[in-house]
């Protein structure tokens, strides 16, 4: 299954990229699990030139691997900007202390 992810590459990481992809998001299409490392590199960025990675807001380091992973079906889903929000929701219809069936959820 496809997956996108945005990059945005700032001050002279920009000079990596083709003119057309600078200073502006980039998407980035994968259907595996790749590395932030190798992500990067795909892009034409050298990894070894990144100072930080910030993803959802927070500062992640290259083994960045947040994700989790279904008990019954084997597919893998990662945390993206909705998930708050969904976390929300999940906690009203549920009820009660999530973090107590995150087990039973997120395995």
């Amino acid at each position: 299954m496809e997956q996108c992810a945005q990059f945005r590459f700032y001050e002279e990481l920009n000079d990596f990229l083709p003119r057309h992809q600078r200073k502006r998001d980039i998407p980035y299409i994968f259907t595996a699990h790749p590395a932030v490392k190798d992500s990067i590199e795909a892009l034409g960025v050298p990894h070894t030139e990144v100072d930080l990675i910030i993803i959802n807001g927070r500062s992640v380091g290259f083994a960045y691997e947040e994700y989790q992973r279904c008990r019954d079906c084997g597919k893998v889903y990662w945390r993206g900007a909705h998930y708050p929000r969904l976390s929300c929701k999940l906690e009203r219809i549920l009820g009660g202390d999530r973090a107590s069936r995150k087990t039973t959820l997120f395995p």
